[in-house]
């Protein structure tokens, strides 16, 4: 695959992570820097979080441009999720959902 893969971390569904994510960083803009967000949802597309720097993305854009590491902050459908962006991306590209991070409900 002819994909650049970006120095960043993915955060899929990020809406459900922020409270993480915001603990995580403690306002570092290094590590907010790090950060790129992606959802299916268009509404949230192109629009920001409140002391997030990055906007959201969509699926395209993440299969354009892979970060090197993939959160997938969504129990129900992480695994779905997963399995799709792993057809479209590089082997390079580490994919964790919540069940990963956090284990099974």
């Amino acid at each position: 695959m002819g994909n650049k893969i970006g120095r960043s971390i993915g955060v899929y569904v990020p809406i459900r992570a922020l409270n993480y994510l915001s603990i995580w960083s403690h306002g570092d803009r290094d590590k907010l820097s790090q950060l790129r967000f992606f959802d299916d949802d268009s509404s949230l597309q192109g629009k920001f979080f409140p002391s997030f720097p990055a906007c959201v993305e969509s699926r395209a854009d993440l299969i354009a441009s892979p970060p090197e590491i993939i959160l997938i902050f969504s129990y129900s459908f992480g695994d779905l999720i997963a399995g799709k962006i792993k057809k479209e991306i590089p082997d390079s590209v580490s994919i964790l959902t919540a069940a990963d991070l956090f284990g099974k409900l």
